[in-house]
């Protein structure tokens, strides 16, 4: 299975900028034969928790329907992240469109202090087979916490997806943190990061990915547009900088 992660800088609340920054990463991807490609936090809009209300899309937006396409065109999953309104909540989460079968949705479990003014956590973790593969997401905080992991590990998960904005002063620890979470638990992790302003801070870029040993596999400098990713049956890295 190849699998990427996308990286690229985000405008706050421009859902027609950002949208074509995800369709021009899903082109790399679909080139490079990726079989699934994931996007950072919240990146559709832009990260601003603050902005929630007014930014959130219902799971069946006519929006969405662009990656229902693109993943049937190009047998490709996708993976992107948006505030998504449900009853009277709103989720952080992630929406895989799978080629020719229904969009499975999943919402962040562990929220940051300094979210829960704004989002509701969701209940479930979602786990999605794919070949001989078995992928469990995760965003942002969470999958910073051990528990996690070793929940999404124990119910089966070998790729482990974190999608984050993460500041670029939080970035070595969180690269420790990955490699640890590797090697400890027998995961492939592949973390996709935004670059630039984010809400109030910086993001730090360097999406990456760990083998199971613990050792990074391959890594996007800071401030770049592209993808990183891997075969998991070879281990070949792959990486595009637009």
């Amino acid at each position: 299975m190849r699998v990427c992660a996308a990286q690229f800088q985000t405008k706050s609340a421009d859902l027609t900028y950002n949208l074509s920054q995800y369709k021009r990463l899903i082109q790399c991807a679909a080139d490079k034969n990726i079989d699934l490609i994931f996007f950072p936090e919240l990146s559709l809009t832009g990260y601003e928790p603050e902005q929630a209300e007014e930014l959130a899309m219902t799971e069946d937006d006519h929006r969405f329907s662009i990656f229902q396409t693109l993943s049937d065109q190009h047998g490709m999953i996708i993976g992107i992240s948006a505030p998504i309104r449900s009853d009277h909540s709103i989720t952080i989460s992630l929406l895989f469109f799978i080629p020719d079968k229904e969009t499975l949705l999943y919402s962040k479990q562990i929220l940051h202090n300094d979210e829960k003014p704004f989002f509701q956590p969701g209940t479930e973790q979602l786990l999605i087979p794919s070949g001989k593969e078995v992928l469990a997401p995760a965003i942002c905080y969470e999958s910073l916490q051990d528990e996690h992991q070793i929940s999404a590990k124990q119910s089966g998960a070998s790729i482990y997806l974190a999608s984050i904005a993460k500041h670029n002063a939080g970035m070595s620890k969180a690269y420790q943190h990955y490699a640890r979470i590797a090697r400890q638990s027998d995961l492939i992790v592949i973390m996709a990061n935004s670059v630039g302003p984010c809400d109030n801070f910086i993001a730090g870029g360097l999406s990456a990915i760990w083998l199971n040993s613990g050792q990074r596999l391959t890594s996007l400098a800071a401030d770049v547009t592209g993808i990183a990713g891997i075969d998991t049956v070879s281990h070949e890295a792959i990486s595009v900088t637009l």
